[in-house]
């Protein structure tokens, strides 16, 4: 193994590794999930409150779709600006969309919230 200034490199145990990567990547996922069974469930009374039953698709094809377009896009801005980063920033704009979303009055609004 290599070592820089006569200090000996260090590969981390796979155990040490798995428990610095795992909640990282869990968060993310946790969240998507925990949005998508929420909303899932509620669509019905969404639909019924906000008398649109015929766009209600759209609340979770916007979601799809922006998640679709949005992942090569973050893995690029990944790379550029750092991963930590990025991933601070998009809990951030996750959050604030997922309020957007409680608060909007209309399914336009909703869907765009969604979108965001």
């Amino acid at each position: 193994m290599a070592s820089f200034a006569g200090v000996p490199a260090t590969v981390p145990s796979s155990r040490t590794l798995f428990l610095a990567v795992f909640p990282s990547v869990m968060l993310p996922m946790f969240l998507a999930a925990i949005d998508q069974t929420i909303v899932a469930t509620a669509l019905p009374a969404i639909a019924a409150e906000l008398g649109q039953v015929e766009r209600v698709s759209w609340v979770v094809v916007s979601y799809l779709m922006a998640a679709t377009i949005a992942a090569p896009v973050y893995g690029r801005l990944g790379d550029l600006l750092g991963r930590r980063r990025l991933l601070s920033v998009a809990i951030v704009l996750f959050v604030a969309a997922s309020v957007l979303c409680a608060m909007a009055p209309t399914m336009p609004l909703l869907v765009a919230a969604r979108v965001l």
